[in-house]
């Protein structure tokens, strides 16, 4: 598991980029393939994100790696 606090950073920046694009977490969920709560999960840093994962919220939030 990488460094607790590089997830809530990363966690963070997903949080806000969802909220730029006016997304809720429902949705942000059903554009990537994954639950509501994976995405609570995400956002609080609580588990780790994989390489293909990131891509995905990466098109989606229209943001760079």
């Amino acid at each position: 598991m990488e460094n607790n606090n590089t997830l809530i950073a990363i966690g963070e920046k997903i949080r806000i980029a969802r909220k730029a694009k006016g997304m809720n977490q429902k949705q942000l969920g059903d554009a990537i393939g994954k639950s509501i709560r994976a995405v609570q999960m995400y956002e609080k840093g609580e588990t780790d994100l994989n390489i293909t994962l990131l891509e995905s919220l990466s098109s989606v939030l229209d943001i760079n790696l």
